[in-house]
């Protein structure tokens, strides 16, 4: 369970009987002033942009028959639950999660109405609340199917997905034990086979035939034909990659008609086309429009005039070679600023650009806004790192300067970075 209640959730709070009522919303407008006089760092997160974003990938991939988007490690750092009650609202009658706990979690906050599928390992301390919460389980092993089993009452059927592994190597049923799974469906009524999925390693490189995707897909049909006899009702093994991937390319058009076809956005959905990703032109990807969801946001908190020869930061890593004006951002590494971006990144402020200079410490990292015109050097300018906003650098421009992906970029954004959601009711 998460430790303490996000700002947006404390609008559900209600007064216990007999305890003085009191002005919430007007309570939550103070406390958000302080929060904003005190460092001004926000990430706010564009929850119809994400809708929409959604709806795009719907559309480019022909409406296939199973939609499961991904909310795992708290929505992608974008909120969870947020993110949950906005994709219910738009009718989503499946969302993923890694973990049981996050999905009770949004079970808590009302989100009932979705099935909510759990792609983790399952132990004998999970089983139970998987089953009170009416939670679909994904089964990698034998042995997780009947711990479920024995713990179903013996008057109910759980529903789940089987997880087969066809060369990732990290989770799913080995190819050679899902005769055994079969004969182990067939041999009880308690448990009911859904749904069959794989995860594919190498996605980006679904438009190659003679490619690992393949050699996957190949073995995940073979196994789909296999379990035909139990009418499993759903088959997913793409991410947004693959998705996106399988519809770019003409000649995959039997595959994206293979029955059960089934997609689980996650990246794409948050407004990133995956970095190796290679399965799409610039103009499809163009063409989709994908829009970032989060843009991190934060304000110039203190400015120093340096003479030329005067370094900056930790270990003194960039020296000035001219006069200097630079200015602290109160963001750092414990904010999600990757400290391996040093001296590498860029913020924007409107159509004004300024570079990240020295080392990135735990709380700020500083810029160069020496060029900046003078009315723009002041404490309180807004400033962009990331994000959907004209002009503003992308997650993946930053992950490209911390030398990992853009997943990495979004769920690095800590916890001490409050949401602000919009649009807000």
């Amino acid at each position: 369970m998460k430790p303490c209640l996000k700002l947006e959730e404390m609008e559900e709070i209600r007064p216990v009987k007999g305890v003085l009522s009191v002005n919430l919303p007007l309570i939550l407008k103070w406390i958000e002033v302080i929060m904003q006089s005190l460092r001004g760092s926000f990430a706010e997160i564009d929850l119809e942009a994400l809708q929409s974003n959604l709806s795009k990938i719907i559309q480019f991939c022909g409406t296939p028959g199973f939609v499961c988007p991904m909310i795992k490690a708290n929505a992608y750092g974008h909120g969870d639950l947020q993110v949950g009650r906005a994709l219910q609202d738009q009718g989503l009658q499946h969302l993923g999660v890694a973990l049981v706990e996050e999905a009770l979690d949004l079970r808590a906050a009302g989100i009932t109405d979705p099935n909510i599928l759990t792609f983790s390992t399952i132990g004998p301390q999970s089983v139970k609340s998987i089953i009170d919460a009416s939670i679909t389980p994904v089964v990698s092993s034998l042995v997780d199917l009947e711990l479920l089993k024995d713990a179903v009452p013996v008057s109910s059927k759980l529903p789940v997905h089987l997880k087969i592994d066809t060369g990732m190597h990290r989770m799913g049923l080995p190819i050679d034990q899902l005769e055994r799974a079969v004969e182990f469906f067939n041999g009880q009524t308690r448990l009911t086979l859904e749904g069959l999925c794989t995860h594919l390693s190498d996605a980006e490189d679904i438009g190659n035939l003679e490619g690992e995707s393949f050699k996957q897909l190949n073995l995940f049909r073979r196994a789909w034909d296999f379990v035909q006899s139990l009418n499993p009702k759903f088959a997913h093994a793409y991410n947004s990659s693959g998705a996106l991937g399988l519809h770019a390319h003409k000649h995959l058009e039997e595959w994206s008609a293979f029955t059960g076809f089934g997609i689980r956005p996650g990246i794409g959905m948050y407004g990133a086309v995956p970095e190796s990703d290679s399965t799409l032109t610039q103009s499809q990807i163009e063409s989709l429009n994908l829009v970032g969801a989060m843009t991190l946001t934060s304000v110039i908190g203190h400015i120093h005039t340096i003479e030329s020869g005067e370094s900056v930061s930790y270990g003194s890593k960039w020296t000035a070679q001219r006069d200097s004006v630079v200015a602290t951002i109160p963001l750092g590494y414990a904010d999600g600023i990757h400290r391996v971006s040093s001296g590498k990144g860029f913020v924007t402020h409107k159509e004004l650009r300024a570079q990240q200079v020295g080392t990135v410490c735990m709380d700020y990292f500083i810029i160069d806004i020496t060029d900046w015109p003078v009315s723009k050097q002041k404490v309180g300018l807004p400033i962009t790192i990331f994000g959907g906003r004209p002009g503003a650098c992308s997650a993946s421009e930053w992950a490209g300067w911390g030398n990992t992906i853009s997943y990495e970029v979004f769920t690095s954004v800590s916890s001490r970075v409050p949401r602000k959601y919009l649009p807000r009711s």
